[in-house]
Protein backbone atom coordinates (compact mmCIF):
# COMPACT_ATOMS: atom_id res chain seq x y z
CA UNK A 1 0.00 0.00 0.00
CA UNK A 2 1.35 3.56 -0.98
CA UNK A 3 1.81 5.89 1.93
CA UNK A 4 1.88 9.34 1.51
CA UNK A 5 4.51 12.32 3.33
CA UNK A 6 4.00 15.67 3.30
CA UNK A 7 7.24 16.87 4.18
CA UNK A 8 9.31 20.31 4.69
CA UNK A 9 6.05 21.50 6.50
CA UNK A 10 6.79 25.32 8.12
CA UNK A 11 2.83 26.52 8.85
CA UNK A 12 0.23 24.90 11.03
CA UNK A 13 -2.31 25.82 8.71
CA UNK A 14 -0.41 23.81 5.88
CA UNK A 15 -0.16 20.82 8.70
CA UNK A 16 -3.52 20.46 9.27
CA UNK A 17 -4.29 20.88 5.85
CA UNK A 18 -2.43 17.91 4.57
CA UNK A 19 -4.14 15.94 7.57
CA UNK A 20 -7.60 16.80 6.63
CA UNK A 21 -6.80 15.48 3.06
CA UNK A 22 -5.59 12.50 3.76
CA UNK A 23 -2.00 12.54 4.00
CA UNK A 24 -0.33 9.52 6.26
CA UNK A 25 2.18 11.78 7.52
CA UNK A 26 3.51 15.31 7.91
CA UNK A 27 7.35 16.22 7.87
CA UNK A 28 9.11 19.25 9.32
CA UNK A 29 12.67 19.81 9.26
CA UNK A 30 14.38 20.86 12.20
CA UNK A 31 17.74 21.60 12.79
CA UNK A 32 19.43 20.84 9.58
CA UNK A 33 23.16 21.21 8.96
CA UNK A 34 22.39 21.98 5.47
CA UNK A 35 20.53 25.21 4.51
CA UNK A 36 16.71 24.93 3.67
CA UNK A 37 14.12 28.11 4.11
CA UNK A 38 11.90 25.23 5.45
CA UNK A 39 14.47 24.54 8.88
CA UNK A 40 12.04 25.16 12.06
CA UNK A 41 13.28 25.50 15.04
CA UNK A 42 12.16 22.76 18.09
CA UNK A 43 9.52 25.12 18.94
CA UNK A 44 8.04 26.22 15.70
CA UNK A 45 8.32 22.21 15.07
CA UNK A 46 6.26 21.20 18.54
CA UNK A 47 3.45 24.08 17.81
CA UNK A 48 3.01 22.17 14.42
CA UNK A 49 2.89 18.44 15.46
CA UNK A 50 1.04 19.78 19.16
CA UNK A 51 -1.81 20.93 17.01
CA UNK A 52 -2.71 18.98 13.86
CA UNK A 53 -4.33 15.76 15.07
CA UNK A 54 -4.54 11.77 12.96
CA UNK A 55 -1.42 11.62 10.74
CA UNK A 56 2.08 10.49 11.75
CA UNK A 57 4.40 13.17 12.29
CA UNK A 58 7.73 12.92 11.75
CA UNK A 59 10.40 15.08 12.43
CA UNK A 60 13.42 15.51 9.65
CA UNK A 61 16.67 16.78 11.29
CA UNK A 62 20.57 15.98 10.11
CA UNK A 63 22.13 15.23 13.97
CA UNK A 64 25.41 15.05 14.83
CA UNK A 65 25.23 12.21 16.93
CA UNK A 66 22.58 9.84 18.57
CA UNK A 67 22.53 12.24 21.90
CA UNK A 68 21.38 14.96 19.49
CA UNK A 69 18.92 13.00 17.75
CA UNK A 70 17.84 12.04 21.39
CA UNK A 71 17.44 15.47 22.27
CA UNK A 72 15.64 16.31 19.15
CA UNK A 73 12.81 13.50 19.77
CA UNK A 74 13.00 14.09 23.56
CA UNK A 75 11.31 17.77 23.16
CA UNK A 76 9.25 17.01 20.03
CA UNK A 77 7.85 13.56 20.88
CA UNK A 78 7.23 12.59 16.45
CA UNK A 79 5.91 8.85 15.64
CA UNK A 80 8.99 8.82 13.18
CA UNK A 81 12.59 10.22 13.60
CA UNK A 82 14.00 10.98 9.86
CA UNK A 83 17.90 11.12 9.79
CA UNK A 84 19.72 12.48 6.94
CA UNK A 85 23.16 12.23 7.86
CA UNK A 86 26.17 10.41 7.17
CA UNK A 87 25.66 8.40 10.34
CA UNK A 88 26.82 5.12 10.65
CA UNK A 89 24.45 1.85 11.46
CA UNK A 90 25.44 1.29 14.60
CA UNK A 91 24.58 4.98 15.82
CA UNK A 92 21.78 4.46 13.97
CA UNK A 93 21.00 1.13 16.08
CA UNK A 94 21.79 3.84 18.81
CA UNK A 95 19.26 5.73 18.04
CA UNK A 96 16.72 3.60 18.10
CA UNK A 97 17.70 2.02 21.55
CA UNK A 98 17.10 5.84 23.35
CA UNK A 99 14.26 7.18 21.38
CA UNK A 100 10.54 5.36 20.97
CA UNK A 101 9.93 6.92 17.47
CA UNK A 102 10.14 4.85 14.46
CA UNK A 103 13.33 5.40 12.26
CA UNK A 104 13.90 6.31 8.81
CA UNK A 105 17.88 6.44 8.37
CA UNK A 106 18.54 7.80 4.97
CA UNK A 107 21.59 6.37 3.15
CA UNK A 108 23.68 8.23 0.68
CA UNK A 109 24.69 6.35 -2.31
CA UNK A 110 28.21 7.43 -3.77
CA UNK A 111 27.57 7.95 -7.44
Amino acid sequence: MVKVKICGLSRRKDAKMAGALGADMIGAIVEATVPTPRNLTLEQARDIFENVEGPKKVAVTTPDSPASAERIARRLRPDVLQIHSAMPVEQLKEVKELVSAEIIGVVQVPR
